[in-house]
């Protein structure tokens, strides 16, 4: 598995975390309130195994998934970076480009399928996610050509231009 994946895997762990610690949280507070309302200085106040507890768990879970999808956003550009640098050239053949719902920066985020045809190799299939901005989605379209670096042995592609 690669590291990129590792990295998002684990904060979306941490992000649900901390949902069930906010849940954890909520039952609690019924639990300790009764039913007399309580201010928030009180609830603050109250013993370490009762609230404190959840609150720990909420701010270690919630800097989790911040940390890991940090970190997941930077291997990923670093694999894009190592794929650029130490890839080979070829041309691809786009075969379909879907939206993944996603946006970044109002840029989508699409999934690229590819036929990749290296010089004197057989030709292979893969698919990358990556953002394009809007102004480059007429040169990703189905049929067009495009520049790509790979790693040979691997389906690691990097778009990197159109042709």
């Amino acid at each position: 598995m690669n590291l990129p994946r590792v990295l998002k895997k684990l904060g979306n762990l941490c992000f649900i975390l901390v949902f069930i610690s906010m849940a954890g949280l909520m039952i609690n507070l019924f639990v300790y309130g009764g039913k007399r309302t309580y201010s928030i200085a009180e609830i603050m106040e109250a013993p370490f195994f009762q609230l404190g507890f959840w609150w720990v768990l909420i701010i270690i879970f919630g800097v989790g998934s911040a940390v890991f999808t940090i970190l997941w956003v930077v291997a990923g550009k670093m694999v894009y970076k190592q794929i650029v640098k130490n890839g080979q050239d070829a041309e691809a053949k786009v075969l379909a480009l879907r939206d993944t719902g996603t946006r970044i920066n109002n840029s989508p985020l699409v999934n690229i399928s590819l036929e990749v045809q290296p010089a004197n190799q057989p030709s292979f299939y893969t698919e990358t996610r990556t953002t394009v901005s809007i102004l480059e989605l007429p040169y990703l379209q189905p049929g067009k050509i495009v520049r790509v670096k790979y790693i040979p042995g691997t389906e690691k592609v990097a778009i990197v231009g159109a042709e």
